[in-house]
């Protein structure tokens, strides 16, 4: 699956990992709510909000890695499959 088409898929259950900015970096789990700005990350036993904008994820599906920029999925969910280009 391309990137493109990876970015218009639903990102709630999926593995994922934060790499950047500092503060939110090691953040890593499972994807458990996703709004326009937010995606929520079930991590050790606690949930952690993670802002999209500025941040990059690592997610996992499969056994192919993919590496977002937040900025590029800065959209609702419903909206991504439209706007995502």
């Amino acid at each position: 699956m391309r990137l493109r088409d990876f970015m218009r898929t639903e990102f709630v259950g999926l593995e994922v990992g934060v790499d950047s900015p500092d503060c939110y970096a090691g953040v890593s789990g499972k994807v458990v709510d996703e709004t326009r700005n937010t995606l929520s990350v079930r991590s050790g036993g606690t949930v952690r909000t993670v802002p999209k904008r500025g941040t990059v994820f690592r997610f996992s599906l499969g056994d192919v890695e993919y590496v977002v920029d937040g900025s590029d999925i800065n959209h609702r969910p419903e909206d991504r499959i439209k706007k995502v280009r």
